[in-house]
């Protein structure tokens, strides 16, 4: 196994070991886990196929503060029968917690290294962004303070087309996300789509997940099956406004980045064990030693958002 590789496993093992306690002892769990690269990341059950291909490189941006990205405003990959089921652009005032709830859509504030805390998230009334803020305060029993926030009160959806324009930090330690989940309350069960992840200063990869279970599992236990990839991003993550979405169907998962189809996941896995409950959606920025020592990262930083959109197309509904 190469070097490269063989780290990337390294870091895929810390977080389930994460995942574990935060199922077991928390009572919720991280945005995904990022891939081991070589196939043999988890177990898989017997007759399951898996074909995730990366399709394309990243668009041009321009040379504004930030860049503006290629895709515009975003939108559906395909004209027809889309409708706007969610919206939420962050222009009606400060953060109240009525559509994005603190936390990931459990009753516990604390996951990893971090807690969460109301005053580390606000929305930015002259920008019209939600703002993710990271500190090296201590919080609770951890070493520093986050956010996460949750739909799962407001907006949950099977199947759809899921975006979100933002622009998350690349610091050591980091691991910012964009991802949607469900999780049955005994902890048996878990369907995750980790739209992006963008582990500590890698800030041209981005990570894009399918995690979920076949069978159930031991509380406290990692998704049996994962499926996934990277891809490449020509403007760093930390430096411009990229569009970043997700296709849910039936049958496959679709990521898409700057509105350019970048991984798909098109595996008996999606259509046999994924379908079946809808996700709500998280943003989150979570600080995590397997991806660079906190210690070395330059605090505070942000993880921003300018808007986030579901579309429910009439082919699922």
């Amino acid at each position: 196994m190469s070097d490269e590789n063989a780290g990337r496993v390294s870091r895929a093992v810390r977080r389930r070991d994460v995942l574990a306690m935060a199922g077991g002892t928390l009572g919720t769990g991280l945005a995904g886990c990022v891939s081991a690269g070589d196939g043999t990341e988890e177990s898989e059950p017997a007759g399951t196929a898996s074909d995730a291909t990366e399709t394309a490189s990243a668009t041009e941006s321009s040379t504004d503060d930030p860049p503006a990205t290629g895709a515009g405003e975003g939108g559906p990959p395909t004209d027809a029968g889309w409708e706007l089921t969610f919206e939420s652009t962050f222009s009606d005032g400060a953060w109240d917690g009525s559509t994005w709830a603190l936390g990931a859509g459990y009753e516990y504030t604390c996951a990893a290294m971090e807690c969460w805390e109301e005053d580390a998230v606000r929305v930015d009334e002259n920008t019209e962004r939600l703002v993710i803020e990271t500190t090296d305060e201590p919080s609770g029993d951890a070493e520093y303070t986050s956010a996460a926030v949750a739909t799962r009160d407001v907006f949950q959806q099977e199947f759809g087309y899921f975006e979100a324009k933002s622009r998350p930090p690349a610091q050591p330690g980091a691991l910012p996300a964009f991802w949607a989940w469900w999780n049955a309350d005994d902890w048996t069960y878990r369907r995750e789509i980790d739209v992006y992840e963008i582990g500590g200063t890698a800030a041209t990869t981005a990570t894009h997940s399918v995690h979920t279970d076949c069978g159930p599992r031991e509380r406290g236990a990692a998704p049996t099956v994962w499926r996934g990839g990277e891809s490449t991003l020509e403007t760093p993550a930390d430096e411009t406004f990229h569009v970043w979405g997700v296709e849910w169907t039936p049958a496959s998962v679709a990521f898409y980045v700057d509105g350019e189809e970048r991984l798909r996941v098109e595996d008996t896995v999606v259509a046999e064990c994924f379908a079946g409950e809808p996700l709500w959606l998280l943003l989150s920025t979570h600080v995590n030693d397997g991806f660079g020592d906190p210690a070395q990262a330059d605090y505070p930083y942000t993880h921003e958002f300018e808007w986030v959109r579901a579309w429910q197309h009439e082919n699922w509904a």
